[in-house]
């Protein structure tokens, strides 16, 4: 993916950032919310970041995932019905869209909201993706990394669970090749 060649040029950074993004996205790897909630944040974290390359990636997955079209509109649509969604749900997206310009530190309604339907875990998760969320969708905008094509974006968003054992392999083998001793910038 375009979003892994940036990655390249400083590939210790890569190695480090990715496997923390997919476990926070992707089912499988320990996550305490449910999937519908994290991709509803993820789609809405993109929208307000005015983010193409993560939203296009985002879409791609939530439809994998099976998020209904009415759910994937309230997250993503312009018009703001959140009607068809449920309460735990729309908590969930006004977070994610205070999480985007760094406000929700000053949103104490929209926090004790949060808390009414999330366990302290849950509301850490879903801080966690947000802010993962805005950061990489800032390192994409900046670096105007243009999205795939269609199809190939489908194809790399598939499949939506990720195997605890994936991911601890993928650590180690990164372990495993770790440098002792970095080049020293001048």
């Amino acid at each position: 993916p375009n979003a892994m060649r940036i990655w390249a040029h400083v590939p210790h950074v890569g190695k480090l950032l990715v496997p923390f993004r997919i476990v926070l996205e992707r089912s499988g790897a320990g996550n305490v919310l449910p999937p519908e909630i994290r991709l509803l944040a993820r789609l809405r974290t993109a929208r307000e970041n005015n983010a193409v390359y993560s939203l296009a990636h985002a879409r791609a997955l939530a439809r994998e995932s099976g998020l209904n079209e009415a759910a994937l509109a309230a997250a993503v649509g312009d018009d703001g019905d959140e009607s068809a969604l449920a309460p735990h749900e729309r908590s969930a997206l006004a977070w994610a869209t205070a999480m985007a310009p760094n406000a929700a530190r000053r949103r104490d309604d929209l926090y004790s909201e949060l808390r009414r339907h999330f366990d302290d875990a849950q509301v850490v998760e879903l801080t966690a993706l947000c802010a993962m969320a805005n950061m990489t969708d800032r390192i994409h905008n900046a670096l105007r990394v243009p999205p795939e094509p269609e199809a190939e974006i489908a194809a790399l968003n598939r499949p939506a669970a990720i195997s605890a054992a994936r991911v601890k392999a993928y650590l180690e083998q990164v372990l495993a090749n770790w440098p002792d001793r970095f080049p020293m910038p001048r």
